[in-house]
């Protein structure tokens, strides 16, 4: 069930105004991810699968992937 009084452009909207972290600022959380990780999460792991929901993986997205897995690695 779908609710009717949402429109893609209300959707489009909402993300367009989210917030998008500085090199450093991802950096910075990454780092801070994998060190605490308390739960055991494989971070990388979810990241691809966010991206893979896309048909194509931005340069941008594919830098941070890679990112990840240095210092997943490290």
């Amino acid at each position: 069930m779908s609710d009717q009084n949402i429109t893609d452009e209300m959707i489009d909207k909402v993300f367009k105004s989210m917030y998008t972290p500085s090199l450093h600022t991802f950096k910075v959380a990454v780092g801070r991810a994998i060190k605490r990780n308390y739960q055991n999460i494989n971070i990388l792991d979810i990241a691809k699968k966010i991206v893979g929901t896309q048909s194509k993986i931005t340069a941008t997205e594919q830098e941070a992937l890679d990112y990840i897995e240095k210092r997943a690695q490290s």
